[in-house]
């Protein structure tokens, strides 16, 4: 009878160190189960932080782009207006070309009436000299 006694003892103490055993057990469960919801936790925050990163160098990236697009349409436009400038240059410079082209050639009609006139006011003095001294 003693010999059953003491397995029952020897039993009813590995039941009991099983016990413990598995409270310790639970326990690190519960710890690690707590850990992995509070990882979880974090995990999710930071998805929530990144997504919202992204989301600003998304609408960042929009910005930049309509930037972009505003300065090329403004290039495109100075290169149009330089283009209608330089006609428009080309058209005066050539008028004004014409211009003097004209106001030489009647600068050297004016010369040439002027020495007439000049001549023939030489030949009414002349006349007049003549006449008065006759």
């Amino acid at each position: 009878m003693e010999g059953l006694e003491r397995r029952l003892a020897d039993a009813e103490q590995k039941v009991e160190r099983l016990e413990r055993q598995k409270g310790v057990l639970e326990q690190e469960a519960s710890t690690q189960k707590e850990r992995a919801n509070a990882a979880l936790k974090q995990k999710e925050e930071i998805r929530g932080d990144l997504m919202e990163k992204l989301r600003k160098m998304e609408q960042e990236r929009m910005n930049v782009w309509k930037l972009l697009q505003e300065e090329k349409d403004k290039c495109a436009k100075l290169k149009d207006d330089q283009y209608r400038m330089s006609i428009e240059v080309e058209t005066k410079s050539w008028e004004l070309e014409e211009r003097a082209k004209r106001a030489e050639k009647w600068g050297g009609e004016c010369e040439e009436k002027c020495f007439a006139l000049q001549e023939k006011v030489g030949q009414l003095e002349k006349q007049v000299n003549d006449e008065g001294g006759s």
